[in-house]
């Protein structure tokens, strides 16, 4: 499995910050309008939460060895305040400025293709993903003592 910034370097893209943001809002956006919970959101709504997102190196696509999207994973870190909200509501209840780089670490939205024919099983890409990205994020606790 590659990542987006591997994929741009391969195609020649290079890795910009414009292509990279173009790239994530091309492959996101049709995915979270056919999202079983978020569909009925405004697009601003969506493109707002996957700026920030960006903004917070919060969200990671993988792709197989085709080019093909497997599938993103979304996180973010939440003030202890913020806990109960969540816990409530979900992800879709966080305003655009809940999203933090400060606090305990919450999944906002997870998707894996089912691409026919893809080498990686949405089991492999979760594993993969936790394991690289949001592993980092975990391993660094932000003034809290690891649960």
């Amino acid at each position: 499995m590659i990542s987006l910034s591997q994929l741009l370097t391969v195609t020649g893209l290079g890795d910009s910050k414009s292509n990279y943001r173009a790239a994530v809002h091309g492959l996101v956006l049709p995915r979270l309008a056919e999202h079983p919970t978020l569909a009925s959101r405004s697009l601003g709504w969506h493109f707002c939460r996957i700026e920030r997102a960006l903004e917070l190196e919060q969200i990671r696509l993988h792709f197989d060895h085709f080019g093909r999207c497997c599938g993103y994973a979304w996180w973010t870190r939440a003030a202890t305040e913020l806990e109960a909200q969540l816990l409530k509501s979900g992800p879709e209840g966080l305003d655009v400025s809940d999203f933090s780089a400060e606090g305990g670490a919450w999944m906002v939205d997870f998707r894996a293709a089912f691409v026919k024919g893809c080498p990686t099983p949405a089991h492999a890409l979760m594993f993969h993903v936790c394991r690289s990205c949001i592993g980092q994020a975990l391993d660094k606790p932000q003034g809290r003592k690891p649960r």
